[in-house]
């Protein structure tokens, strides 16, 4: 594992476990057993490292609801689109809690607004042409039902987990659908369960050779503020000037 997924994989525990807000930048080091300048050098922020860790589950959450837009549901549309959700949330276990409990952090990076969009979308797409208020309230609570377990039973089987919520959700939707098997790969293509974004890493070692689009995006602002140079920004990041001439 590299540093920089070190340190990912470190704040991803101390910001569930005391919050972003409440965790220090050498609080992080010293978990990962490096300098503070060390994680400076790869992020320049906690809003920065938490939407890091978000982007992959947020990847996977728009490739989904573009998946059911493009299915164009009729019948059973609560229930499938539920059952979607549920299998991101699983497969993302481990950073699904971080956006409620770290929004003051979460709200100074860009990723919030997307993760507000994205949640928005999964209703709406729940709701469907409900037209009366106790469908469109059904239909929320459907949504609202799935996270919750996943969050705060952190300890429970996935397969037991999945098939209780799914048990719960039946009830509330009053429909008699089975368990559908758990999703192994998301809408994207990629393994289901990815937890960190990982750069193309040069064969032989050294700075990676492509960048991340938060990383991409980090660049792009702090290049446009004209407050730093480009060997700054490359230093920040953990890329080559090269790498970062070929982004910007």
């Amino acid at each position: 594992m590299s540093t920089r997924e070190r340190i990912l994989a470190a704040a991803a525990d101390l910001f569930a476990q005391k919050g972003a807000q409440n965790t220090s930048i050498r609080e992080i080091a010293a978990a990962v057993g490096v300098t503070k300048t060390a994680v400076l050098y790869h992020f320049t922020t906690k809003a920065e490292i938490l939407a890091t860790l978000l982007t992959p589950m947020l990847e996977d959450m728009e490739a989904t609801l573009d998946a059911v837009e493009r299915a164009a549901l009729e019948r059973d549309r609560e229930w499938h689109v539920a059952v979607a959700m549920l299998d991101v949330y699983m497969a993302h276990r481990r950073v699904l809690g971080l956006p409620v409990q770290n929004l003051s952090v979460l709200a100074q990076a860009p990723v919030y607004e997307r993760w507000m969009a994205a949640m928005f979308r999964a209703n709406d797409l729940v709701t469907g042409d409900a037209s009366t208020l106790a469908e469109r309230v059904r239909a929320t609570q459907a949504m609202a039902l799935l996270s919750d377990p996943v969050i705060v039973i952190g300890d429970a089987p996935d397969e037991e987990l999945r098939h209780l919520i799914l048990d719960g959700l039946r009830r509330l939707l009053g429909v008699s659908m089975p368990d559908p098997p758990p999703r192994t790969t998301p809408p994207s293509g990629e393994p289901a369960g990815r937890r960190l974004p990982r750069p193309r890493v040069h064969p032989r070692g050294g700075r990676p050779l492509s960048m991340s689009p938060e990383m991409i995006a980090t660049a792009r602002r702090m290049h446009e503020s004209g407050a730093h140079t480009m060997a700054e920004i490359a230093a920040t990041l953990g890329v080559s000037r090269a790498t970062l001439y070929r982004h910007i």
